[in-house]
């Protein structure tokens, strides 16, 4: 729904330019502050788009006597009056073509005007530090500190903004399409502006993950420019050349590591989760419902691979068990089992596949990984992009339903647990409840950014309005923070569920391990002290099989007269038979 140079009705655009046109309707508004008021009296006087001429001075006085007080004052404008303004190329009707029209949501803005209205901020902290260094010459900072701090802005590139804009409309499906805009000056030099890594096709990349995917996540960091350019911030700062020399030399000792980790790092990384709603995983939480078996799949590009041999000396290096060689569809991978009680086998399976290291949960994943490496699959995540979006991102966060759903049942799961579990206060823990519930609805978001040329743009598609617009940094970083600070306390309440669980599992092994030695020694008149094989005691658990701790501890079974034991039971509290028993 790009503008096509006839607006639709419904809008309210923040008039900043008086290059942009009106907007028709019955009754269109152009809204104003004091902020610009110079700004805005100049587009009103200068406006000849069809607007009616204000015959009385007194309207002129009276709204810039209401923009001076921070009112808003509108000005009606002719029902048909015709759009001629965003053909021009000022930067803020650049920006207006490439948004959407006639949604809740259009705002335009001016890069030097919202520049100037943060600028003094970035003056008054150096500032400061040049106060506090002359007030206390003992301060140990260079002398240039405060200069280097002023300087910041340009370096980052805060204020190479041209125009930006943000629009939002509704989507006929359900839902909001919200985009951002942003115009840099030409060749922007900003250090943000250059952070993303290299572009990529969305589609391309969902359709090479398996069809069972549930969320995505594909990012990139241009690590050598942000090396290079951080040591050149650091040095203007002060920092001693000795340390910068010392972190330098540690990049350095594996040239070809660091190299090969940073070129990782700008091709970009991708994470998908996976839910087989086939398989159903118990939770040892009461009252919550069994969840859809959870898969994860990690792509690391590694073209000349010098990554993977290193990922694998460092997991034979942290993990007991060797991995072991299997093949996948003709292609060389690396599996390692982990033991959890879940109905599927979960085993950690790495292979090079493709220029990237390919790790997933499981060897069925992998597999799929290899069948649809050509990238023609079916994949049904990517239901979840509107029409019109950008052919190739820069990075994406793309997830289903079901995800969510997932994400909201274990917030809220994790809620429920009493107080004792949890550790907080019954209110508290309602209260939490509530708001984890919330956030996962009104965080239903999924993300796309571009880089094309000197634009910048983020495109967000949300299943609920977003209060105050287009959300701003603070408001995108607090919703994933706060379900952070809930998993955090969530977590130790699920392990502690968990743990408790597998003790008396392993307590229940224990005493049928006693049972069946007195059963023994009984029937084959041994005496206590008596020492006892697991051959003898075999047949008396179904499938001769002994029970195994679910926690991974080894039993030992003693001799006849003494209890058998697990080797878990001094560094897990528990995993012990009662000393009555």
């Amino acid at each position: 729904m790009k503008n096509d140079g006839n607006v639709r009705t419904g809008v309210r655009c923040r008039l900043q330019d008086p290059s942009l046109p009106t907007l028709p309707s019955k009754r269109k508004y152009i809204y104003g502050t004091s902020a610009n008021l110079q700004l805005a009296i100049s587009s009103v006087m200068g406006f000849n788009h069809g607007m009616k001429p204000l015959q009385n001075r007194s309207i002129m006085k009276t709204l810039a006597f209401s923009l001076a007080l921070s009112f808003a004052v509108a000005v009606p404008l002719h029902a048909d009056a015709p759009i001629a303004g965003y053909a021009t190329d000022t930067p803020m009707a650049r920006v207006a073509r490439e948004l959407d029209m006639g949604g809740p949501q259009f705002q335009l803005n001016d890069g030097a005007y919202q520049w100037a209205s943060v600028s003094g901020l970035f003056e008054f902290i150096p500032m400061l530090f040049s106060v506090g260094m002359a007030a206390d010459p003992s301060m140990d900072l260079p002398p240039n500190f405060a200069e280097t701090l002023r300087k910041l802005p340009d370096f980052l590139g805060l204020n190479q903004i041209l125009a930006s804009g943000e629009s939002t409309v509704a989507l006929p499906e359900g839902g909001y399409l919200s985009r951002r805009i942003s115009l840099l000056q030409p060749d922007a030099p900003g250090l943000i502006w250059h952070l993303h890594g290299k572009s990529f096709r969305l589609e391309d990349e969902i359709r090479k993950l398996p069809p069972t995917t549930a969320a995505m996540l594909r990012v990139g960091f241009n690590a050598p420019l942000a090396m290079r350019r951080g040591i050149q911030l650091a040095r203007e700062l002060g920092v001693p050349e000795e340390f910068l020399a010392e972190a330098v030399e540690v990049m350095t000792e594996n040239k070809e590591l660091t190299q090969a980790i940073m070129g990782a790092m700008n091709e970009g990384v991708t994470l998908a989760f996976s839910l087989n709603a086939e398989i159903q995983w118990p939770l040892p939480v009461p009252g919550m419902e069994p969840l859809p078996e959870l898969g994860i799949v990690l792509l690391i590009p590694d073209a000349e691979q010098h990554l993977l041999p290193r990922m694998l000396e460092l997991f034979a290096e942290s993990v007991p068990m060797p991995m072991q060689p299997v093949e996948i569809g003709g292609l060389e991978a690396m599996t390692l089992p982990v033991p959890m009680p879940m109905p599927s086998p979960m085993a950690l399976t790495v292979a090079h596949l493709d220029g990237r290291i390919a790790i997933t949960s499981s060897i069925a994943l992998m597999e799929s990984l290899v069948e649809r490496r050509g990238g023609a699959g079916d994949a049904p995540l990517l239901a979840r992009l509107a029409p019109g979006l950008p052919e190739e991102s820069v990075g994406a966060w793309i997830s289903n339903q079901e995800f969510q759903k997932l994400i909201s049942t274990i917030s809220v799961g994790a809620m429920q647990m009493s107080p004792a579990q949890s550790g907080m206060p019954h209110e508290a823990t309602a209260m939490m409840q509530g708001w984890m519930q919330t956030i996962a609805e009104v965080y239903n978001i999924n993300l796309i950014t571009e880089v094309r040329g000197d634009l910048r743009q983020t495109i967000l598609l949300h299943s609920h309005p977003i209060s105050g617009g287009f959300p701003n940094q603070t408001q995108l970083v607090a919703g994933p923070a706060v379900v952070g600070m809930m998993a955090a306390i969530a977590l130790p309440g699920f392990t502690r569920a968990r743990q408790t669980a597998q003790r008396n599992a392993c307590i229940n092994n224990l005493r049928q391990i006693d049972s069946a030695k007195d059963q023994w020694a009984i029937e084959e008149g041994k005496m206590t002290g008596d020492v006892v094989t697991e051959a003898d005691i075999l047949p008396y658990f179904r499938d001769n099989a002994l029970p195994v701790c679910p926690a991974g501890g080894a039993y030992e079974l003693g001799v006849i007269g003494e209890p058998p034991t697990c080797s878990l039971g001094e560094a897990l509290d528990g995993h012990a038979l009662p000393g009555n028993w």
